[in-house]
């Protein structure tokens, strides 16, 4: 079981992984998010959920740490759609459990059970990649209690970068737990010393000070 130390590395060499380096400045560009909103740091979960064997390895790391912290036996994992629908198979396959998923809501942040049924008392371990705001988590939690689940008392996530420490009474366990604060263009540090917004994934060279 790697350290955060570690997992920071092995994410970096995947190319997973960034986070802004010493003092902003106008020399180094930084990182402009989905929501329009910009960060020093960012995380793209596709590049660890799209290979098998770094998927598997993730979440055993995370399944050991829910081992030292407590013992659960859900009857299902659940992740939302669609970030945390790989890493909540995969988690129940090594727990040998069923697994399904939220869905976001067309015109709200609101959540819904996916197309898998959820049982009255059901049992269930919820999961994510990346970890923002916790509002698609606290969604998905109420969506599944509404239809009967009773959702236990730990988060595995594989990036923790709110700041949070628990959702709705249920503490979070994480490979990496670092706060990244978000913020809109206007009240951003990295602007207002020259830096640059890119997007992460199409400019991912630039933002690690690589020349191609």
């Amino acid at each position: 079981m790697l350290d955060q130390k570690g997992w920071i590395e092995y994410l970096v060499g995947l190319h997973a992984y960034w986070g802004y380096a010493g003092e902003a400045c106008s020399e180094r560009p930084h990182a402009k998010m989905n929501n329009g909103q910009h960060s020093g740091g960012f995380f793209d979960g596709r590049l660890v959920t799209r290979e098998t064997s770094v998927c598997t390895t993730v979440c055993g790391d995370l399944l050991e740490r829910l081992q030292q912290d407590g013992k659960v036996n859900p009857n299902s994992v659940w992740g939302s759609a669609m970030g945390a629908v790989v890493l909540a198979y995969e988690l129940a396959r090594q727990m040998n459990k069923q697994t399904g998923f939220t869905v976001k809501h067309v015109h709200d942040e609101g959540m819904s059970v996916g197309r898998f049924p959820v049982t009255e008392g059901e049992y269930i371990l919820m999961v994510g990649d990346v970890l923002v705001t916790g509002t698609t988590t606290k969604n998905s939690i109420i969506a599944l209690t509404a239809n009967g689940a009773v959702v236990l008392p730990y988060i595995l996530v594989l990036v923790n970068r709110s700041g949070l420490t628990e959702i709705e009474g249920r503490k979070i366990i994480s490979l990496i737990n670092r706060e990244l604060p978000l913020w809109d263009e206007v009240e951003c540090p990295y602007c207002k010393e020259g830096s640059k917004a890119v997007r992460p994934r199409e400019n991912w060279a630039e933002l690690n000070g690589v020349t191609v």
